[in-house]
């Protein structure tokens, strides 16, 4: 009986870890591309037309430029983490046999 607790206290250890991994990784990701996306790199302010009918110097934002608040983007990298979780929950239900992968 110790040996199964002690066996499933370290499959439990096991998973908390990987998970908190993945959470860092995440969290390392979102905040490396909130970097590059921030406003001030990304969507720079379009210059005006001049006379001439051309905008100066290509400095438009992109077409599909989203800029999010910074509460907003905390709330889609926590949901984005639990995604994560649940994914490898149940690739760990598929592996043992409690599951089938859907189609």
């Amino acid at each position: 009986m110790n040996n199964q607790v002690t066996n499933k206290q370290t499959e439990i250890a096991r998973l908390i870890d990987e998970n908190e991994t993945s959470r860092r990784d995440i969290a390392d990701r979102s905040r490396a591309y909130a970097g590059r996306m921030s406003t001030q790199g990304y969507c720079r302010k379009a210059n005006l037309t001049p006379e001439g009918g051309s905008p100066e110097g290509g400095n438009e934002p992109s077409a599909d430029a989203v800029v999010v608040t910074r509460s907003d983007f905390d709330i889609l990298t926590g949901n984005t983490a639990r995604l994560v979780d649940v994914k490898a929950w149940a690739d760990r239900l598929i592996a043992e046999g409690l599951a089938v992968p859907v189609q």
